[in-house]
């Protein structure tokens, strides 16, 4: 913590409070968003060894093609 940041927390901590719990809300939100998405990886692909992209072909919307292209970006 820079010096000046550590002069301003203590002349002002409910601002830092407030950024704080600002903080944690967001990350809740992209924690509610991620979990679902983890749970469905740790039931089907992290219990068989299968990969993502035996998994995503599997679901019957999923274009082989257009898995390629994805997982070549990642």
């Amino acid at each position: 913590m820079a010096d000046h940041a550590a002069a301003d927390l203590q002349k002002n901590p409910l601002k830092y409070m407030r950024e704080l719990l600002e903080q944690a809300e967001e990350i809740e939100a992209k924690l509610a968003i991620a979990q679902p998405k983890a749970d469905v990886f740790d039931a089907n692909c992290a219990v068989n060894g299968e990969t993502l992209a035996r998994f995503a072909r599997s679901l019957p919307q999923v274009s082989s093609l257009m898995i390629k292209k994805d997982l070549a970006r990642s």
